[in-house]
């Protein structure tokens, strides 16, 4: 919720996280799939710690893309 008000043109989506490039697809209805994130996810639940991913989808890695990684990463961090 923090970072959709820091960000109002930004637009949050559910991402399925899965190293399965070649594979069955999950079956959920996600927006995007991210093939990076499930390894860390995985472990840790398997260690029982509270993880998150951030990710920043843009065209170009301009100052309004890291400033959304920056809103992000702090909305993360707020508890």
């Amino acid at each position: 919720k923090r970072l959709i008000e820091a960000a109002p043109a930004a637009r949050a989506a559910t991402v399925a996280s899965t190293d399965l490039f070649y594979g069955p697809r999950p079956a959920h209805s996600a927006t995007a799939a991210d093939l990076e994130s499930a390894a860390l996810l995985a472990l840790g639940e398997a260690l029982g710690l509270s993880v998150a991913g951030i990710l920043v989808v843009g065209d170009r890695a301009d100052e309004q893309t890291l400033r959304l990684g920056r809103i992000a990463a702090a909305a993360l961090g707020a508890r």
